[in-house]
Protein backbone atom coordinates (compact mmCIF):
# COMPACT_ATOMS: atom_id res chain seq x y z
CA UNK A 1 0.00 0.00 0.00
CA UNK A 2 1.29 3.47 -0.85
CA UNK A 3 2.07 5.82 1.98
CA UNK A 4 0.73 9.37 1.93
CA UNK A 5 3.16 12.06 3.02
CA UNK A 6 1.80 15.13 4.80
CA UNK A 7 3.68 18.37 5.44
CA UNK A 8 2.82 21.47 7.46
CA UNK A 9 4.82 24.66 8.05
CA UNK A 10 4.81 26.69 11.28
CA UNK A 11 4.90 30.52 11.20
CA UNK A 12 8.66 30.46 11.92
CA UNK A 13 9.32 28.16 8.94
CA UNK A 14 9.63 24.99 10.99
CA UNK A 15 8.52 21.94 8.95
CA UNK A 16 6.35 19.13 10.33
CA UNK A 17 5.96 15.84 8.44
CA UNK A 18 3.79 12.81 8.87
CA UNK A 19 3.32 9.68 6.80
CA UNK A 20 0.18 7.55 6.79
CA UNK A 21 -0.89 4.41 4.96
CA UNK A 22 -4.64 4.80 5.34
CA UNK A 23 -5.43 8.34 6.55
CA UNK A 24 -5.42 11.75 4.98
CA UNK A 25 -4.67 14.67 7.28
CA UNK A 26 -5.80 18.20 6.51
CA UNK A 27 -4.61 20.08 9.61
CA UNK A 28 -2.06 19.96 12.39
CA UNK A 29 -2.29 21.64 15.80
CA UNK A 30 0.92 23.38 16.88
CA UNK A 31 1.83 24.81 20.25
CA UNK A 32 4.57 27.18 21.38
CA UNK A 33 5.72 26.89 24.99
CA UNK A 34 5.25 29.77 27.43
CA UNK A 35 8.47 31.33 28.69
CA UNK A 36 6.63 33.03 31.55
CA UNK A 37 5.12 29.73 32.70
CA UNK A 38 8.49 27.98 32.43
CA UNK A 39 10.04 30.55 34.79
CA UNK A 40 7.09 30.29 37.17
CA UNK A 41 7.50 26.52 37.23
CA UNK A 42 11.27 26.71 37.70
CA UNK A 43 10.77 28.97 40.72
CA UNK A 44 7.66 27.26 42.09
CA UNK A 45 7.17 26.33 45.72
CA UNK A 46 6.17 22.83 44.55
CA UNK A 47 9.57 22.21 42.92
CA UNK A 48 11.43 23.72 45.86
CA UNK A 49 9.48 21.51 48.30
CA UNK A 50 10.14 18.48 46.08
CA UNK A 51 13.88 19.21 46.20
CA UNK A 52 13.71 19.50 49.98
CA UNK A 53 11.79 16.24 50.26
CA UNK A 54 14.38 14.55 48.05
CA UNK A 55 17.16 15.80 50.34
CA UNK A 56 15.20 14.66 53.45
CA UNK A 57 14.68 11.20 51.93
CA UNK A 58 18.40 10.82 51.43
CA UNK A 59 19.09 11.87 55.03
CA UNK A 60 16.60 9.27 56.27
CA UNK A 61 18.10 6.64 53.97
CA UNK A 62 21.66 7.45 55.07
CA UNK A 63 20.53 6.85 58.67
CA UNK A 64 19.37 3.36 57.71
CA UNK A 65 15.64 4.16 57.64
CA UNK A 66 15.11 3.88 53.88
CA UNK A 67 12.35 2.05 52.06
CA UNK A 68 14.33 -1.21 51.96
CA UNK A 69 15.65 -1.01 55.55
CA UNK A 70 13.22 -3.66 56.81
CA UNK A 71 14.87 -6.16 54.44
CA UNK A 72 18.42 -5.42 55.64
CA UNK A 73 18.35 -8.26 58.17
CA UNK A 74 17.18 -10.76 55.55
CA UNK A 75 19.44 -13.33 53.91
CA UNK A 76 22.60 -12.05 52.20
CA UNK A 77 21.22 -12.66 48.70
CA UNK A 78 17.81 -11.08 49.32
CA UNK A 79 17.00 -8.35 46.78
CA UNK A 80 15.79 -5.93 49.47
CA UNK A 81 19.04 -6.16 51.41
CA UNK A 82 21.05 -5.46 48.28
CA UNK A 83 18.82 -2.53 47.34
CA UNK A 84 19.04 -1.14 50.89
CA UNK A 85 22.82 -1.23 50.76
CA UNK A 86 22.83 0.48 47.35
CA UNK A 87 20.47 3.21 48.62
CA UNK A 88 22.56 3.65 51.76
CA UNK A 89 25.75 4.17 49.75
CA UNK A 90 24.08 6.49 47.23
CA UNK A 91 22.55 8.60 50.03
CA UNK A 92 25.88 8.93 51.83
CA UNK A 93 27.62 10.02 48.64
CA UNK A 94 24.82 12.48 47.90
CA UNK A 95 24.99 14.02 51.39
CA UNK A 96 28.77 14.27 51.20
CA UNK A 97 28.32 16.38 48.05
CA UNK A 98 25.21 18.23 49.36
CA UNK A 99 25.51 18.66 53.14
CA UNK A 100 23.11 21.64 53.37
CA UNK A 101 19.39 21.32 52.53
CA UNK A 102 18.80 24.99 51.65
CA UNK A 103 21.96 25.16 49.51
CA UNK A 104 20.79 22.04 47.66
CA UNK A 105 17.35 23.57 47.03
CA UNK A 106 18.96 26.83 45.85
CA UNK A 107 21.26 24.98 43.45
CA UNK A 108 18.42 22.87 42.00
CA UNK A 109 16.33 26.02 41.50
CA UNK A 110 19.25 27.78 39.80
CA UNK A 111 19.71 24.74 37.54
CA UNK A 112 16.03 24.86 36.52
CA UNK A 113 16.22 28.61 35.82
CA UNK A 114 19.39 28.09 33.75
CA UNK A 115 17.60 25.39 31.72
CA UNK A 116 14.70 27.79 31.04
CA UNK A 117 17.10 30.56 30.02
CA UNK A 118 18.70 28.40 27.35
CA UNK A 119 15.36 27.13 25.98
CA UNK A 120 14.23 28.28 22.53
CA UNK A 121 10.67 29.52 23.02
CA UNK A 122 10.20 30.24 19.32
CA UNK A 123 10.09 26.49 18.61
CA UNK A 124 6.72 24.94 17.81
CA UNK A 125 5.56 21.48 18.94
CA UNK A 126 3.24 19.09 17.11
CA UNK A 127 0.16 18.62 19.30
CA UNK A 128 -1.72 16.39 16.88
CA UNK A 129 -2.83 15.87 13.29
CA UNK A 130 -6.47 15.87 12.22
CA UNK A 131 -8.42 14.81 9.16
CA UNK A 132 -10.98 17.63 9.53
CA UNK A 133 -10.92 21.22 10.76
CA UNK A 134 -13.51 20.55 13.49
CA UNK A 135 -11.32 17.79 14.93
CA UNK A 136 -8.30 20.09 14.84
CA UNK A 137 -10.30 22.80 16.63
CA UNK A 138 -11.41 20.32 19.26
CA UNK A 139 -7.81 19.23 19.82
CA UNK A 140 -6.56 22.83 19.92
CA UNK A 141 -9.17 23.75 22.53
CA UNK A 142 -7.70 21.18 24.94
CA UNK A 143 -4.34 22.98 24.86
CA UNK A 144 -5.45 26.61 24.39
CA UNK A 145 -6.34 27.18 28.04
CA UNK A 146 -3.23 25.55 29.47
CA UNK A 147 -0.64 27.92 30.94
CA UNK A 148 2.25 25.86 29.59
CA UNK A 149 1.48 27.07 26.04
CA UNK A 150 1.87 30.71 25.02
CA UNK A 151 0.17 30.08 21.70
CA UNK A 152 -1.78 27.26 20.05
CA UNK A 153 -2.56 27.41 16.33
CA UNK A 154 -3.98 25.23 13.58
CA UNK A 155 -2.01 24.94 10.34
CA UNK A 156 -3.17 23.38 7.10
CA UNK A 157 -1.39 20.20 6.03
CA UNK A 158 -0.34 19.64 2.43
CA UNK A 159 -0.12 16.23 0.80
CA UNK A 160 3.14 15.54 -0.94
Amino acid sequence: MTKTKHTATAPNGQIFKRTSQNRVYSHVVLGRRSEENAFLSANSKFNRDHDGNSWDWRVKTSEGQGVYAKYASEAEDHWGRKRHEENLEEARQFLAANPDRKAYQDRKQADRVADVEKTDFTKWFDLGWASRIDLAQKNASTYAGKPSYAEVIIVEAVIG
